[in-house]
């Protein structure tokens, strides 16, 4: 079955979401204290997603309007209003922001609006449900939080900081390559009246979409004794879980295994250096494949066209391999990465992609490295061919410039992506990358204004007012090309 983007499972996680025009993940989860409900609001905003306004010569800030409104029967019962401003910084960082509001036991409309405050566009709304059910007599389990790791603190009065611990809330449901463990809380209400007797708290990590005759990847017991209260804070190792949509279970069981308990929530795992069919190779069963035909000089041109391409924790050692000069271990890295591309055929994937890369060196060669050690080169690599380019070369008051449209790019789950490349010193091949639609890439506020320097009597507002930066100008097509659809 084909895997759900994160956009998609994002939707689902714990009213996690991915906004178009802000990007954010909004996470909450429900509990019951001595003395009253209350809900817990987690919110993280990436920042590359957001205007930034310029404060002085150095820093510049994000400022979002959130709102959240609580419904029953469409009337506003509780609500709040605030503005979540990002630190004063010089480039923009993600952000975060809690909150915890009271609310009686009973049914809720959720309704929380996002919006810019310094752009024009109207707020984006994401709408919920959520049931507040915490009744004094009867066994119960607040919701999960997923959290990004778990580490001691004794800071006092900090709404993040629980029985010792500080929980900072999971962005996403998503726990990326670099990721060991999943960490998680909840807590058990009047197991001492609910069920009287010892039970079995299990806690499973299950495929999102399994069967009931698939067992769980992951699965831990512990018997616990029936108290008014429980906390539960725990960790499970994820080092050898493939990537994947997955669901964590937190049940509750008798003595009898009849269950009474149940709470889940969903999550997504990446973990692209994982590979159960890692391939295993020996020093002569690699004299007999095509790397040991390969030259020092090849290799090294193989090494380097595949280096932004290889996972993030495997560039270290791509670069320490290319250093040390090791042979043996560039030709098995080279065979075990085209193993993994094409299992059947690695010497048939390895020309393939060499035929390409070594096209792009000729095509971007500036004569500093290799073709695709340039700008334009490594996002041609990296991204494939664009689906379009527009080179621009007799705009008056900009250096010449390319912007590339990718239609779709798989990698980041993006639809009309752009990149914008420049050539400000008139060098041959000397473009180089100003401003990216991409992830990940680089995201420049202020490319309008360093694009037209030359005309800075026409710049207009501040200078990271981003696309509205210049005065419009018939011959001035780069803004309007990359607002263009």
């Amino acid at each position: 079955m084909k895997k759900l983007s994160l956009l998609l499972l994002s939707t689902l996680l714990s009213f996690s979401t991915s906004l178009f025009a802000i990007e954010a993940s909004i996470t909450h989860a429900c509990y019951k204290s001595a003395t009253e409900n209350y809900i817990e609001f987690n919110l993280y905003v990436l920042g590359r997603s957001v205007e930034w306004v310029q404060l002085d010569s150095v820093d510049s800030q994000a400022s979002i309007e959130v709102g959240i409104f609580f419904k029953q029967k469409g009337q506003v019962i509780q609500f709040d209003k605030f503005a979540m401003k990002s630190p004063k910084t010089m480039d923009p960082v993600n952000f975060e922001d809690f909150h915890r509001y009271a609310l009686p036991t009973g049914s809720y409309d959720l309704e929380v609006t996002l919006k810019d405050m310094n752009k024009k566009e109207q707020p984006v709304t994401y709408k919920s449900s959520i049931f507040m059910d915490f009744p004094d007599d009867m066994l119960r389990q607040s919701d999960i939080k997923l959290l990004t790791g778990i580490r001691p603190d004794s800071t006092e009065g900090s709404p993040r900081v629980k029985y010792g611990y500080f929980m900072d809330a999971l962005p996403f449901n998503f726990y990326d390559s670099r990721s060991t463990h999943l960490s998680f809380y909840n807590e058990i209400y009047n197991a001492d009246k609910g069920i009287g007797e010892d039970y079995v708290l299990s806690y499973a990590i299950q495929k999102l979409f399994a069967t009931p005759n698939d067992k769980p990847l992951l699965i831990a017991h512990k018997r616990k004794k029936a108290e008014s209260f429980a906390v539960n804070l725990l960790q499970l190792d994820i080092s050898k879980l493939e990537s994947g949509n997955y669901r964590l279970v937190v049940s509750i069981r008798n003595r009898a295994n009849e269950l009474l308990s149940e709470k889940e929530i969903l999550f997504q795992r990446s973990n692209p250096n994982l590979a159960p069919d890692e391939v295993v190779i020996t020093d002569d069963a690699l004299n007999s494949e095509f790397v040991a035909q390969l030259e020092e000089k090849d290799l090294r041109f193989t090494l380097k066209s595949i280096l932004m391409k290889v996972p993030e924790e495997d560039v270290t050692i791509v670069n320490e391999m290319l250093k040390t000069k090791d042979l043996k271990a560039q030709r098995r890295y080279i065979f075990k990465y085209f193993s993994k591309v094409n299992p059947n055929l690695p010497e048939q994937a390895h020309d393939e992609y060499m035929l390409v890369a070594k096209a792009v060196d000729r095509m971007y060669n500036n004569g500093f490295g290799y073709g695709f050690d340039t700008d334009r080169g490594r996002i041609f690599l990296k991204y494939g061919r664009p689906d379009d380019m527009i080179t621009v070369e007799n705009e008056a008051t900009a250096p010449p410039y390319e912007i590339w449209i990718y239609n779709r790019i798989e990698k980041t789950q993006q639809t009309n992506v752009k990149f914008l490349f420049y050539n400000p010193n008139l060098m041959a091949n000397g473009y180089r990358l100003l401003h990216s639609l991409c992830r990940g890439e680089l995201n420049n506020p202020r490319w309008v204004n360093e694009l037209y320097k030359s005309v800075p009597n026409e710049q207009t507002g501040s200078l990271i007012d981003g696309n509205s930066g210049m005065q419009r100008n018939v011959n001035r097509r780069a803004v309007e090309l990359m607002n263009e659809y």
